[in-house]
């Protein structure tokens, strides 16, 4: 093979995006059919926790994807309750839940309530939207589409993100109107009915019922028995939630306890499922924070990529090239099914092994090794992207005059810069980002070593008011929280690969 030849086979070779939403078109050609999968579509769970990248939102779009499959062979009606890409709704629910937006003195409890309210009043508008675009029919559901056609909930051109933005007007309102004023009613002789009905969203007497208010668990409770009645099933998918309060982690915090109230009054009606994918590390804090709910969160999993599953994520990938395919001789449907040929193929375009600190280790475990943080975890995004980074390093180093790599698509040395890079993204759009708190002492790291002893960081680092740390083991620990550090010993800490690159930390590679 000639260096213009492996130059047009990199280039158009395709690892795919390392973000679950930018993977429509080949989605179902990627998606690994995983306990974790077979799990959640035997509605075994509803939550399904994971670190950032490990592929929830893959598992959420991928039954977006099969909605209609769903629907024919499991009368399941899938709803989703965020655009599965582009901007996320939620972050319309930051600003309208603050504190500082109500003038009643309890503020603390009002926004609870506020919220609660709000993502029952959410998850019934968008379910008769979706109910009413499959021309759904039941003995309640007629009068409730028209009800909430009549507040506004029910444009003739419906979104995700118009109900979102309608809903929160609609919450405003009711607060501080205590209820909505149409009724319905229903002439038994045509068949034809009146907008009277009320929805009221506190508490009241039995004399207010008997003049016909309707409470949104009321509601809930029609839907409920209409789709009994005609044994459908609704499962309302909720994703994205770890960026739409990434500026308020109090609110995040009150939006999400309210959730989780909400997902745990839901499970009264058995034909209302609601399926939450949720980053970890968010769900620990919130617990940690006072999630009283917790204790009754039964069907709960923590996703867990392991090593085999990491590595069919990446055949999967190169088996979506066709081109790179027909140059090997491999067979794609042949390999699909035979993890030898697939490790036959890895060998075929990836060098045998990589050197780590004096040693050669297999190319695989090299990867997993250097995209692993602090707590030994690694996701599919940093491997991808890692692949990615590592082709454009391949394809830079042929064209500036280097060798061929001997019987291989990629060098050692291309995985070397394309680990400094993927390294460079996860610190500053990652870590950074997502502990603006501790940013000043995490680039104090910066020239450091990859071994970090309790007297380094008491001399080094800082408190927030720029003070030499009081707790070295608390702030140690914190560190170690978010994976950026590896305890190694008492008092001594490691930084793992996938960050001392970015912090220009010096190594034995």
């Amino acid at each position: 093979m000639t260096k213009e030849e492996a130059i047009n086979l990199l280039e158009n070779l395709d690892f795919g995006s390392s973000v679950a939403e930018s993977e429509t078109k080949n989605l179902q050609n990627y998606f690994v059919n995983t306990r974790f999968w077979r799990q959640i579509v035997n509605d075994r769970y509803d939550i399904v926790l994971g670190a950032k990248g490990s592929g929830k939102s893959a598992i959420y779009l991928n039954l977006i994807e099969n909605a209609e499959t769903f629907r024919q062979n499991q009368n399941i009606v899938i709803v989703e309750a965020e655009n599965p890409r582009g901007d996320t709704v939620f972050t319309l629910l930051n600003a309208a839940t603050r504190t500082d937006k109500y003038e009643n003195p309890n503020k603390e409890a009002l926004i609870e309530e506020d919220v609660v309210e709000f993502w029952k009043l959410y998850f019934l508008t968008i379910m008769v939207a979706k109910l009413r675009s499959l021309r759904f029919k039941g003995k309640h559901f007629t009068v409730i589409e028209s009800l909430f056609e009549n507040l506004g909930l029910l444009p003739k051109t419906f979104s995700v993100t118009d109900a979102f933005n309608n809903v929160l007007h609609a919450v405003k309102q009711i607060f501080s109107l205590s209820f909505f004023q149409p009724e319905v009613e229903v002439d038994p002789t045509t068949g034809s009915f009146t907008l009277k009905g009320k929805i009221n969203f506190e508490a009241y007497s039995g004399k207010d019922r008997k003049e016909g208010y309707n409470t949104l668990d009321e509601l809930l409770d029609k839907i409920n028995q209409d789709l009994t009645a005609d044994g459908q099933m609704v499962w309302l998918l909720l994703d994205r939630l770890d960026v739409a309060f990434i500026d308020d982690k109090d609110i995040e915090r009150r939006a999400l306890k309210s959730l989780f109230w909400v997902y745990n009054s839901l499970k009264r009606y058995d034909r209302l499922r609601c399926k939450i994918f949720l980053r970890d590390d968010i769900m620990l804090k919130i617990t940690y924070g006072g999630l009283r709910e917790a204790s009754h969160l039964e069907k709960m999993t923590n996703l867990v990529i392991d090593q085999n599953i990491l590595f069919n994520i990446l055949i999967r990938r190169l088996l979506n090239n066709p081109f790179l395919l027909q140059h090997l001789g491999v067979e794609e449907a042949a390999c699909r099914e035979d993890v030898e040929q697939q490790r036959n193929l890895f060998a075929l375009v990836f060098p045998d092994s990589m050197s780590s600190e004096g040693k050669q280790i297999p190319t695989f475990d090299w990867v997993i090794e250097y995209i692993s943080d602090g707590n030994g975890a690694f996701t599919p995004r940093e491997m991808i992207a890692l692949f990615n980074q590592t082709k454009e390093a391949q394809i830079e180093l042929l064209e500036m005059g280097n060798k061929l790599p001997e019987g291989k698509l990629f060098s050692e040395e291309a995985f070397k810069r394309g680990i400094k890079e993927v390294s460079k993204a996860k610190f500053e759009r990652a870590l950074l980002a997502e502990n603006p708190d501790m940013v000043e002492n995490l680039l104090r790291f910066r020239n450091s070593t990859p071994h970090i002893s309790a007297e380094w960081i008491l001399e080094s680092l800082k408190d927030l008011q720029g003070n030499p740390l009081n707790e070295v083991e608390s702030y140690a620990t914190k560190l170690a929280d978010i994976g950026f550090f590896k305890r190694i010993a008492k008092g001594k800490w490691w930084i793992p690969y996938l960050y001392q690159y970015a912090l220009r930390i010096e190594n034995e590679d």
